[in-house]
C-alpha cells in the first residue's frame, strides 16, 4: 500500500511557442513494488500510463476551466465582440436614469487540477 510519502514537483518552461510541463513524482521503491508486480502481470496499468493519462486529463480540465470562465463572461455581456452591434451613446436628456446592478462571476477549481493534488503527499 502507498504510504502517502509521495512527492510531486512541477517545472514549467515556454520556448519557441511551446509550453513544456515536467512532472516529477518521487517515492520509496518499496511503495511501488506490489503495484509494479501487478502491472507486470497485466492486472493493472503500468504507472507511466496512469500518470500520463492523469496529467493529460488534469491539463485538459485546466484549459477547459478557462474556456468556461470566458463563455460565462460572454453570456453576461451579451455575446462576443463579433456579433455585438456597436452601441451609440445617447444623451442624458433622452434616456431616464436606470438602476445599475452588478454581477459577480466566480469559478470553483477545488484543490488544484487533480493531478498534483491526487498524487502529492503534501
Amino acid at each position: 500500500m502507498a504510504k502517502n510519502n509521495l512527492k510531486a514537483d512541477v517545472t514549467e518552461a515556454t520556448e519557441g511557442g511551446v509550453r513544456t510541463i515536467i512532472i516529477t513524482i518521487t517515492g520509496d521503491t518499496d511503495d511501488f513494488q506490489f503495484a509494479d508486480l501487478l502491472a507486470q502481470r497485466k492486472i493493472i496499468q503500468p504507472v507511466a500510463n496512469v500518470v500520463k493519462q492523469a496529467a493529460l486529463d488534469g491539463t485538459s480540465r485546466y484549459l477547459q476551466s478557462a474556456e468556461t470562465v470566458i463563455s460565462g463572461i460572454k453570456k453576461e455581456t451579451g455575446g462576443s465582440d463579433e456579433t455585438a452591434a456597436k452601441r451609440v451613446r445617447k444623451s442624458k436628456d433622452d434616456t431616464p436614469a436606470k438602476e445599475v446592478s452588478a454581477t459577480k462571476t466566480s469559478a470553483n477549481f477545488g484543490k488544484g487540477n487533480g493531478v498534483a493534488a491526487g498524487l502529492s503527499g503534501d
